[in-house]
């Protein structure tokens, strides 16, 4: 009787490690699709000219000329580079515009870029060059998200 009841209870600790286990992954994998990481590595690809990974942050491929010709350039930017990240989420447009600051190492100085993401039809979040937005006003009207930029799985 006692053998059986210890033989009960660890498979039951060993249930429950496994399920904490995949939770966790889980929740991981879905950290790296926001929309603060969409659009950092979507920058990071433009700074770099990386065109397979611009077009591969991009809602639509052909929604923003893309030089395929122009030469990777091995520059230093990392998520070390991003001083601010700021999100700003229109619920009514399903849009998160991203506001993003950072030290740009071409220019060798401090540089804002605001971009629109949205989800596609997969449910990830994309870039979408196509929206036509007045930051200005976009500011105003919504209050925003601040994110760690460490925190966005770079």
């Amino acid at each position: 009787m006692r053998r059986i009841f210890i033989v009960l209870l660890s498979t039951l600790l060993l249930v429950g490690v496994i399920a904490c286990q995949k939770q966790v992954t889980k929740e991981s994998n879905e950290n790296k699709e926001t929309p603060s990481y969409v659009a950092y590595k979507f920058l990071e690809a433009w700074l770099q000219s990386d065109y397979k990974n611009e077009k591969k942050y991009l809602y639509d491929a052909e929604s923003y000329e893309l030089d395929s010709n122009a030469e990777r350039m091995d520059i230093d930017f990392s998520i070390k580079n991003i001083k601010q990240i700021k999100e700003y989420k229109d619920k009514e447009n399903k849009v998160v515009f991203v506001w993003l600051q950072y030290y740009n190492p071409i220019t060798s100085s401090d540089t804002t870029e605001v971009y629109a993401t949205r989800k596609n039809q997969n449910g990830d979040y994309k870039v979408d060059t196509n929206i036509d937005f007045d930051f200005e006003s976009v500011k105003q009207q919504i209050e925003p998200k601040t994110v760690n930029p460490k925190s966005i799985g770079v």
